[in-house]
C-alpha cells in the first residue's frame, strides 16, 4: 500500500486472488478512506472477512458516487458559464449617450464639443 499511496491518484485497483488477511484488510480500509480517487476495487478470491470486505466496498462506492456528483456539478457550472457568455455576446451594444469626437488635427488637448444652444 505505501507504493500506491505515493501515486496520489488511483482510480482502479484489482487485488483479486491475493491472500489478504484481516490485518491487510484493515490497512486496505484505511487506505480506501484516505484515497478518495479510488472508484473501483476488485477483491474476489481473497481471504478477507465478508464484513470487512463490505465496509471497504461501501467506501469505494461512496468515492465513485462523489466523483460522479462532482463531475456532474462541474459540467453544469461550465454549461451555465457558457450560456451566460453566449447571452452577453448576443446582446446589442449599449447606446452611446453622446457622440465621441476626436480632437481636430494638430490639437493635442481634447475638449468636449460646446453646445450651440
Amino acid at each position: 500500500l505505501p507504493a500506491l499511496e505515493a501515486h496520489g491518484f488511483v482510480a482502479y485497483l484489482d487485488l483479486s486472488g491475493n491472500p489478504l488477511g484481516h490485518a491487510s484488510g484493515k490497512r486496505l480500509l484505511q487506505f480506501v478512506r484516505r484515497c478518495s480517487s479510488l472508484q473501483w476495487l476488485l477483491l474476489e478470491e481473497t481471504a478477507l472477512l465478508y464484513s470487512l470486505s463490505k465496509l471497504i466496498n461501501q467506501k469505494v462506492t461512496e468515492n465513485r458516487k462523489r466523483s460522479a456528483n462532482l463531475l456532474h456539478q462541474h459540467q453544469q457550472e461550465e454549461e451555465q458559464s457558457l450560456m451566460a457568455l453566449a447571452a452577453d455576446l448576443l446582446q446589442d451594444p449599449p447606446a452611446r449617450t453622446a457622440p465621441i469626437h476626436a480632437p481636430p488635427y494638430g490639437h493635442t488637448r481634447w475638449a468636449p464639443p460646446h453646445d450651440a444652444g
